[in-house]
């Protein structure tokens, strides 16, 4: 099974919103998938949660990260940093194995 790819910036941004937020201890970082409508493109979010008994764990240096069984397979493999881009900002999600337009 691929594993997930968190960038340093990414990492950094993590423990910087843990922080921020004072998340609990015994909290791990969440990354959920919304599938879009038909062939659509997936959405991805993140957030920091209680373990759940049927959550597939994953630890990426000191951060522990959780997934859904069913939402694992749209997750592991891909690459996620923290841009800057103008105005916006926020955690993206690459595929490593794919050709990018950068």
């Amino acid at each position: 099974m691929q594993e997930l790819i968190l960038t340093d910036k990414a990492i950094q941004k993590i423990k910087e919103l843990r922080a921020q937020c004072e998340v609990p201890e015994d909290y791990a970082l969440r990354i959920g998938v919304k599938k879009g409508g038909g062939r659509g493109p997936v959405q991805y979010s993140i957030g920091f949660d209680t373990v759940r008994e049927e959550d597939i764990r994953k630890q990426i240096g000191d951060i522990s990260i959780l997934l859904t069984p069913g939402e694992a397979i749209f997750v592991l493999g891909m690459k996620v940093d923290w841009r800057v881009m103008g105005d916006t900002e926020g955690f993206y999600f690459t595929d490593p194995t794919k050709p990018t337009d950068e």
